[in-house]
């Protein structure tokens, strides 16, 4: 599992100062590139997740499963489309991803959203 604040002062997103938007995006979408699956909160339906949509689109595009822990995120029909499941808690979004990508083969290619799945080491 990949941490995405590891490495970074925890104050990062009230200084901008402290990195560029090359040095947060590019590892991001590498990080992104060598998982398996994203797992997003997306728990404040208050919160500017405008980064955190873009990891999702590139995710997608990516053919990576999107496991979206949200009580909200159903009213949203862009995280619908593009999430392969969206639950209300942490605890059923890793009780899904144990149960059902842990126990799925690994491929190398393929629509996550269309049929092809990934396994969580």
């Amino acid at each position: 599992m990949l941490d995405p604040l590891r490495g970074k002062d925890p104050d990062y997103v009230n200084n901008p100062a402290l990195y560029t938007p090359n040095e947060i995006v590019v590892r991001d979408k590498y990080d992104i590139l060598k998982s398996d699956l994203l797992l997003v909160e997306y728990t404040n339906p208050t919160r500017n997740y405008a980064g955190t949509s873009m990891e999702i689109m590139f995710a997608y595009e990516h053919h990576k499963p999107i496991v979206i822990w949200s009580e909200h995120a159903q009213r949203n029909y862009w995280l619908q489309y593009h999430a392969t499941i969206i639950l209300p808690t942490l605890d059923e979004c890793l009780d899904y991803i144990v149960a059902f990508w842990s126990t799925t083969p690994r491929i190398n290619s393929g629509a996550c959203n269309g049929g092809s799945k990934v396994t969580v080491d």
